[in-house]
């Protein structure tokens, strides 16, 4: 289901394709919703976790937001 941390790493793996391609529109909003499910299922400190945080902070970063790379980078 939508809310199963496997569909976490799946939206989170489809996230990284979008990122390849250049779509990072669609890469955020796909990390966004992989990072939902992984804060409540697995909690803040989980590495798949902390490594959707840091992926959302490349794509920013990528796209020229270092205010908001940062941010989560420092998170």
């Amino acid at each position: 289901g939508e809310e199963h941390p496997q569909t976490a790493i799946a939206n989170h793996n489809m996230a990284n394709l979008y990122e390849c391609m250049g779509d990072f529109t669609q890469a955020l909003a796909l990390l966004e919703k992989s990072l939902k499910t992984q804060t409540a299922m697995l909690g803040e400190k989980h590495p798949d976790t902390i490594d959707t945080l840091n992926d959302m902070a490349r794509v920013y970063n990528r796209q020229g937001d270092t205010i908001k790379a940062r941010a989560l980078f420092e998170q």
